[in-house]
């Protein structure tokens, strides 16, 4: 699989993890939020409250590619919204 092909699944990914905690009440609270970034970018908000994932953390991750290709991502344990960014 190519790097294109991967990354091409990742909404598909994101929509069933969305998808599999909706129960009527989570997603009116919680929910993924995308926005743009001015570098450019974009930057990728998933609230983690009532999910496995909730009390866990990660310390910053940061992957370069390039100078113009990079991804850094954490979790911040009893964050409203962890934030990931790209």
């Amino acid at each position: 699989m190519t790097e294109r092909e991967n990354t091409a699944e990742v909404p598909s990914l994101l929509e069933s993890w969305y998808v599999k905690r909706c129960n009527g009440e989570w997603e009116h609270s919680w929910g993924i939020s995308i926005e743009t970034l001015d570098n450019p970018g974009w930057c990728i908000k998933i609230g983690l409250q009532e999910t496995k994932a909730a009390n866990r953390t990660l310390e910053r991750i940061k992957i370069r590619r390039s100078e113009d290709d990079w991804i850094d991502y954490k979790v911040e344990k009893g964050s409203s919204v962890p934030r990931v960014d790209r």
